[in-house]
């Protein structure tokens, strides 16, 4: 009886829902950088600045969110982190679009390392074009990554 007890707990944990934490929280408990998106890979810690950025992102009310920055503040791996947290706990249709086909492909190879590296992403997107098309695609025309669950 223990043991259909156990595998009985252990089968309604692995249905209770991931507990819900801010956006910024959930980053940097869950987000890796590889070392070919970091001079410091490993886990992702964020500046004040770019918490902001992740509550303007995480709140539900904000339709529409205007930042003036400079090149090279994280913002991509921000970008990256907001993709992965819907993935991971909300999984949705999600589309991030870039100005060209070229940061769209540049964009792409960094989701892929950041899920790759980190291990609550690991597995969640497929590599196989086939099995995700066209719901995972690249548009290199439109400058566009579509990723759906």
């Amino acid at each position: 009886m223990e043991v259909i007890e156990r595998i009985r707990r252990d089968a309604l944990e692995a249905l209770r829902p991931p507990k819900v934490l801010p956006l910024a929280d959930w980053i940097e408990g869950n987000i890796f950088l590889p070392s070919t998106a970091s001079a410091t890979p490993g886990r992702m810690r964020l500046y004040a600045y770019q918490k902001g950025i992740c509550e303007a992102l995480d709140d539900p009310a904000v339709s529409e969110i205007v930042i003036q920055k400079s090149a090279r503040i994280g913002f991509t791996a921000i970008l990256a982190g907001y993709v992965g947290h819907t993935v991971a706990t909300a999984p949705a249709p999600i589309l991030a679009t870039q100005p060209t086909a070229d940061d769209s492909r540049a964009f792409s190879v960094d989701i892929e390392a950041l899920f790759e590296a980190s291990p609550a992403l690991r597995g969640l997107i497929s590599d196989d074009a086939d099995e995700c098309d066209p719901a995972c695609k690249i548009d290199p025309l439109a400058g566009r990554i579509g990723v759906q669950n």
